[in-house]
């Protein structure tokens, strides 16, 4: 890697020191004309974006259409149903169920940051869980409370959220700490909402992956402007104990999107063209193959369980 060249200090640990590993990257998601360098800091080692894009551009991504509050059309009918659970079988005898949900404890207070159109939640809601949630997307959030009308949902920063200071017995992350400005400050957050014995969970693409060394700068998780930060097993590890988490189990996340979507962007430069939507034929083609390889090395995103040390 090349020495960087804009001015850097990392907002995580205050190094000034890094390395360029991306250069020139554009959005994928949005018409940005705009290019951000990815640069991993020679201190902790996380990789971040620069420069920041400003505030009032990404509460309009959010706000609007953004991808990942829309669901790919037709992934529910019951025959892909069934192949999914097929092509799950192998990563479920070895991880254990693929969509992250546990049974209640304590309280049975949860708290979903960024909540998004909120299908963890319903899930969690059926095993017993009082929950919450919180999202910056008014049109997820409608959607969510459609869904789940018992549940206390929070529109806006979540650390502004009216829910009480706690204590929660469970607080998840998924696919939510690498959009925050400064994410040790916020799992310092989460660690004093938690209850003792409380258990925080945490999944964020694996910047070290098979798929990541393979796609480079079209992997879809370089996912241009909304990612500030690209963390791997160690930084993430280290991070989790900053903030004063014990890690107590790591495991592939199953997130098929992340191959098809690159694929996609592959298409895309290809033909000159430039899709805000996946290609639903793409998703469904390359979701056996995909989902098959979490259970054999496929580490494309990570999710990690930690209690408070």
């Amino acid at each position: 890697m090349q020495p960087a060249l804009n001015s850097f200090v990392c907002a995580v640990c205050g190094n000034a020191a890094s390395q360029l590993l991306f250069r020139g990257c554009r959005s994928r998601r949005t018409p940005l004309s705009n290019r951000f360098d990815l640069l991993r800091c020679a201190g902790c080692g996380i990789v971040s974006l620069s420069p920041r894009p400003p505030s009032k551009l990404l509460l309009s991504i959010y706000s609007g259409e953004y991808h990942s509050h829309a669901a790919v059309p037709g992934a529910q009918r019951g025959g892909f149903r069934v192949l999914k659970a097929l092509c799950l079988f192998p990563y479920r005898l070895r991880f254990g169920n693929a969509e992250g949900t546990f049974s209640p404890f304590g309280e049975k207070r949860l708290l979903d940051i960024g909540c998004g159109t909120g299908d963890f939640l319903a899930a969690m809601a059926k095993k017993g869980w009082r929950c919450f949630g919180c999202d910056v997307s008014p049109r997820a959030l409608e959607i969510a409370r459609r869904k789940l009308p018992s549940a206390a949902f929070h529109c806006g920063r979540w650390e502004e959220a009216p829910f009480g200071r706690g204590p929660f017995e469970a607080i998840t992350l998924w696919h939510t700490l690498e959009h925050l400005p400064d994410p040790l400050e916020a799992l310092k957050s989460c660690r004093g909402l938690l209850a003792a014995g409380g258990r925080l969970v945490v999944a964020v693409p694996n910047l070290q992956s098979f798929e990541a060394n393979l796609l480079g700068a079209r992997w879809m998780e370089i996912d241009i402007p909304g990612h500030f930060f690209f963390f791997s097993h160690k930084t993430l590890t280290d991070l989790l104990e900053r903030a004063g988490f014990r890690v107590v189990r790591i495991r592939p996340q199953v997130h098929p999107s992340t191959v098809s979507d690159s694929f996609d962007f592959i298409l895309d430069d290809l033909l000159g063209r430039r899709r805000s939507r996946q290609r639903r034929w793409l998703y469904l083609l390359l979701f056996p193959l995909t989902a098959v390889s979490y259970a054999f090395g496929n580490w494309g995103c990570i999710e990690v369980t930690a209690r408070k040390a």
